[in-house]
C-alpha cells in the first residue's frame, strides 16, 4: 500500500517549496528541549535534504549534544578532508568515530544518519550507504540545534525537512524518503519530529505542533528553493 501510495505522490501531488539558507556565521536553530531527554537515545535516527555551498568543510546540518562542551555528540555534518557527508559520534574520552558517504555541493541531497546502537552508525546520502563502528556515547546530550553542533562548523547552504526517529529506518523507508515521501508517513510509530524549515523564526515540530519547537540564532534566510518533497494526498 505505501509503494502504491508513493507512486501516486510521485506522480500527483504537489511538491514542497522553499528551505532556510545559511550563511556559514551563526546562522542555526536551537530545540527547546534536547531530543536525547525526549525518547531520542539509541536508536536514534536523523535526516535532513541538504544542499551545501562546500562539500570539502566542516558544515553542521544536525546535532544533539552536551551545551557548551564536545563531548556527547551525535550528530551529521559535511567533512573537510573529502566531499562526504558524515555521521559522526564523539565523546571527550573517546575520540570521534564518523563514517561518510560523498554529495555533491550546490545540489540537493536527502541524508540519513542512523546511529543503530552502542557500537554502530550508518550514512545514507541520496541510496549510498555506509556503515562504521564506533566507541559508545556517554549520557548527558541536553541540547538539539540544526545548523550547529554547539561550538563551531556553522553549516553553510540550505537545509530543509530535517527529522528524527526513536527507532532504526528499513533500507525501504530510506529510499522512501530519498524519493521524497513526505516524512511524517515514513516510520510513522516511531517518528519524533519533523521540521520543514521553510519559515524563518520559530520552527514547529508537525509530528507534535506546539511542542519541541525550534528558535533562530542570527539571520537564517528563507530561500524560494528545495528539495523534491511532496505532500500527502488528502486523507492520509
Amino acid at each position: 500500500m505505501k509503494k502504491l501510495l508513493l507512486a501516486l505522490l510521485l506522480f500527483v501531488a504537489p511538491v514542497w517549496g522553499g528551505s532556510i539558507d545559511f550563511d556559514g556565521t551563526g546562522d542555526y536553530y536551537t530545540l527547546a528541549t534536547s531530543l536525547a531527554e525526549d525518547g531520542g537515545g539509541r536508536p536514534h535516527v536523523q535526516h535532513c535534504w541538504v544542499n551545501i555551498d562546500n562539500a570539502s568543510a566542516y558544515y553542521t546540518i544536525f546535532s544533539d549534544h552536551t551545551s557548551g562542551s564536545s563531548n556527547h555528540h551525535e550528530y551529521t555534518r559535511s567533512n573537510i578532508t573529502t566531499p562526504t557527508i558524515t555521521c559522526r559520534m564523539r565523546d571527550n574520552a573517546g575520540g570521534a568515530s564518523l563514517v561518510g558517504a560523498e554529495v555533491t555541493a550546490g545540489t540537493w541531497s536527502s541524508v540519513t544518519c542512523q546511529f543503530i546502537g552502542a557500537l554502530s552508525q550508518k550514512v545514507n546520502v541520496d541510496g549510498t550507504t555506509n556503515t562504521s563502528t564506533h566507541a559508545d556515547v556517554p549520557s548527558g546530550r541536553n541540547e538539539t540545534r540544526i545548523g550547529n553542533s554547539g561550538l563551531v562548523s556553522d553549516m553553510n547552504g540550505k537545509i530543509a525537512f530535517c527529522s528524527t526517529w526513536t527507532a532504526n529506518l528499513t533500507d525501504d523507508q530510506i529510499g522512501e524518503l530519498n524519493l521524497g515521501m513526505w516524512p511524517t508517513i515514513v516510520g510513522t510509530e516511531t517518528i519524533q519530529s519533523t521540521y520543514p524549515l521553510l519559515n524563518t523564526g520559530t520552527q514547529v515540530n508537525l509530528v507534535t505542533p506546539g511542542t519541541n519547537n525550534m528558535t533562530e540564532a542570527g539571520n537564517p534566510a528563507e530561500d524560494d528553493s528545495g528539495p523534491p518533497v511532496f505532500f500527502p494526498m488528502s486523507g492520509q
